[in-house]
């Protein structure tokens, strides 16, 4: 069986393949204080590597991963765990190709949690019709705040909750 490649080009492939050591190196090169917590592969997203309600695609690059989207499925929704794209090539598309291809392709409700501080990070997912959600739009949405106060308390605190529901 070959393997089931997302997108391909000459110079970036997603996939959702991955080798560990490549997968470490990535992590080696988050540097933003922001996702200190993403750096060990102990840590979200990659504790969930494995677990069938994660999807995780990589972007390589040079046979380098310099990118990862993970997407938590529900029954309710979709949620975007965890988007990162390599400083060195933000803004050349990558994140827009995720989005398209992977993210936003089918009519489900779909939820982001973005910190505060990151707000290009905001007006990247609003130029896809994604809105800073008051957190009581609908009986899935309230749903959705409820399952993730249930988890973390603090989850708003420091976040806003970004929503595109079809």
């Amino acid at each position: 069986m070959g393997e089931k490649k997302i997108f391909h080009s000459e110079k970036i492939k997603v996939t959702k393949k991955y080798k560990l050591n490549a997968l470490k190196k990535f992590l080696l090169n988050i540097k933003e204080n922001e996702f200190k917590i993403n750096r060990s592969i102990n840590n979200i997203p990659w504790k969930f590597l494995g677990v069938s309600k994660f999807d995780f695609y990589f972007v390589y690059f040079e046979k380098k991963i310099i990118g990862n989207m993970t997407i938590l499925n529900s029954k309710f929704n979709k949620h975007l765990y965890f988007l990162y794209i390599n400083k060195n090539f933000r803004k050349q598309g990558i994140g827009n190709l995720l989005m398209n291809k992977i993210f936003i392709k089918n009519k489900k409700l779909k939820t982001i949690h973005v910190l505060k501080t990151l707000k290009e990070t905001v007006k990247f997912y609003i130029k896809f019709c994604f809105i800073k959600s008051k957190k009581n739009e609908n009986e899935n949405i309230i749903r959705w705040v409820k399952k993730c106060t249930k988890y973390d308390k603090n989850t708003f605190k420091d976040k806003y909750l970004i929503i595109k529901d079809f």
